[in-house]
């Protein structure tokens, strides 16, 4: 039987996370001006959805795991997860939705006493400590590589690179339909009904509630170029790809930001503004607390 309630509550938060993570997948193209804004949003939806219709499997086991099979439990869970964006929205913070609803699923194990699953938290906390960590280190590395390498035809370099950075976007796309999305459709239900809903909710989330946190990935934290746009996409979604390949829900937006620092360290006479990343960080660990709270709460 199909509870509607849960499944627009989903739809309503895969809008959330389209619009808020769309700078992830396509901010680098709109940064350097590879893609226009509309064809990139139209790539990313494309990626989305290919990747929660292929991949959301892998997602299947943690769900599981973590959260009850109560519809009712199930939306009170996405309704809380909603009211954390909604807040982060409002003052233009990718903030990870991984975190903030994973952070509800372990609240509630605490509520309910239910430990037989903590070894599944126990990993997935790990990762998150790790990811980033890893982001800045593989980033820098490829970013000092990267300058290391003599390019003797300049224009076909460049060529190239735009058309990789199109290809990695995408692939970021599909790893965040895979992941994210994966998380929600499981949560759902995958019924004909809830991928129907979820997939309209990702379209219309990422053409009417992405442009600030696109401006703010794309422009306000780096000036990005192709080769510092390239890597540090590359880099977000690999992690994402291996953590999603060990059903580990990880955070595109923590994996991607931290990338662009990473390069930005290895090109040191660039100009990286500290501000915007450092509100990014904050919201990273408050976004988990609160979703432990609410999790505890209901």
């Amino acid at each position: 039987m199909v509870y509607w309630p849960l499944i627009l509550a989903a739809s309503i938060l895969a809008a959330l996370v389209a619009g808020n993570n769309l700078s992830v997948a396509v901010g680098s193209l709109v940064g350097s001006n590879v893609l226009k804004k509309n064809y990139s949003k139209i790539l990313a939806i494309i990626g989305f959805v290919s990747g929660m219709l292929i991949g959301s499997e892998y997602m299947k086991s943690t769900t599981l795991a973590l959260f009850p099979q109560s519809s009712f439990m199930l939306f009170l869970i996405i309704s809380g997860t909603i009211i954390i964006f909604i807040i982060a929205q409002l003052t233009r913070v990718p903030i990870s939705l991984t975190m903030a609803l994973v952070g509800i699923g372990i609240g509630l194990m605490f509520h309910n006493n239910t430990f037989q699953n903590e070894n599944i938290a126990i990993k997935i906390v790990f990762m998150w400590i790790l990811a980033p960590i890893s982001a800045i280190i593989l980033s820098f590395l490829l970013g000092i590589i990267y300058k290391g390498i003599n390019f003797k035809n300049v224009w076909h370099t460049t060529s190239t690179i735009k058309v990789l950075l199109l290809v990695t976007s995408f692939f970021s796309a599909y790893t965040l339909g895979e992941n994210t999305l994966g998380l929600i459709i499981n949560i759902s239900g995958f019924s004909i009904e809830s991928v129907i809903f979820i997939i309209i909710g990702t379209a219309l989330g990422a053409y009417f509630i992405s442009e600030g946190v696109l401006r703010r990935v794309s422009f306000e934290i780096y000036s990005l170029r192709y080769s510092t746009a390239l890597i540090s996409i590359l880099t977000s979604a690999l992690l994402v790809e291996i953590a999603t390949l060990f059903s580990i829900p990880l955070s595109n937006t923590q994996t991607m930001t931290l990338g662009i620092l990473g390069v930005g360290l290895s090109y040191k006479t660039r100009y990286f503004i500290l501000k915007p990343l450092l509100k990014i960080l904050i919201f990273w660990v408050i976004s988990p607390l609160i979703g432990i709270t609410i999790g505890f709460i209901i």
